[in-house]
């Protein structure tokens, strides 16, 4: 459990620093960049990526395969219509992947029930920014 919060959260920051990513390149760069116990596979990388609601996909992109075929991957990316600046990133993560200073601020949305650092109006940032469209 605790090797998935940490990849949780590692594939949100590539994601915000670096851009949109296929599945393989998200599995190359954490490959590459962090010394991991059990690195994660491609596959379980799109589910992470798939079941997170900060993550959308923008797309997809020609990947050939090691037989060489040519197949479609989807594009993933951080749902930037939300989500503009670090700390908007941070007010929208699951508590679970919240470092302990991070999670301070905690609270249960009034509009969808979540845990999340809240807004002064009791609100999470998707519900706010939800009503406003």
């Amino acid at each position: 459990m605790v090797r998935n919060k940490r990849i949780r959260r590692i594939v949100l920051d590539t994601l915000w620093e670096l851009g949109p990513m296929t599945k393989g390149q998200m599995y190359e760069h954490i490959h590459k960049n962090y010394k991991l116990l059990k690195e994660p596979t491609e596959h379980s990388l799109s589910s992470i990526m798939n079941k997170n609601s900060q993550v959308i996909p923008v797309g997809t992109e020609v990947t050939v395969t090691e037989t060489g075929n040519k197949t479609l991957h989807t594009l993933f990316d951080i749902n930037r219509d939300l989500i503009t600046n670090n700390e908007e990133l941070i007010m929208t993560m699951p508590v679970g992947i919240l470092s302990k200073k991070e999670s301070q601020n905690v609270g249960r949305c009034h509009t969808c029930a979540r845990k999340r650092i809240l807004l002064p109006n009791d609100k999470c940032l998707q519900c706010e920014r939800q009503e406003r469209v």
